[in-house]
């Protein structure tokens, strides 16, 4: 658990899961080293860097995704899809993470601030 969320959000937030396929180009796939134990782990942190990136802190479609709480649970092997016309490796990815949505537990009001308002006047 992210330490964004304490006990008294505990009504709102809620642990799903989910499942995605995650590429990668030939270049970022020669980070890994000569070791296959070695090749798994790295192919397994750029998995959930990239997740991390594209989730995490975000507002998705049922809630805000808590920073720090994606796990990956498991992956397929790496693929190369043949619709593919670029070198691109895939590879299907099933996760976790905490999402809060308090809307759906009742009324909530947000304070939108414009920083950028003052450039205008």
């Amino acid at each position: 658990m992210s330490a964004l969320v304490d006990n008294s959000l505990a009504s709102i937030c809620t642990i799903n899961q989910d499942s995605t396929r995650v590429g990668f180009n030939s270049s970022e796939l020669q980070s890994g080293t000569n070791n296959d134990e070695e090749i798994k782990k790295s192919i397994d942190r750029m998995a959930i860097s990239k997740l991390r990136s594209n989730l995490e802190g975000r507002c998705i479609g049922s809630g805000y995704v808590i920073p720090g709480s994606l796990k990956m649970l498991e992956r397929s092997n790496i693929s190369f899809p043949h619709e593919s016309l670029q070198l691109y490796y895939c590879m299907e990815v099933k996760y976790e993470y905490k999402l809060c949505n308090p809307l759906s537990s009742g009324a909530f009001f947000f304070l939108v601030l414009d920083f950028y308002l003052e450039h205008y006047f």
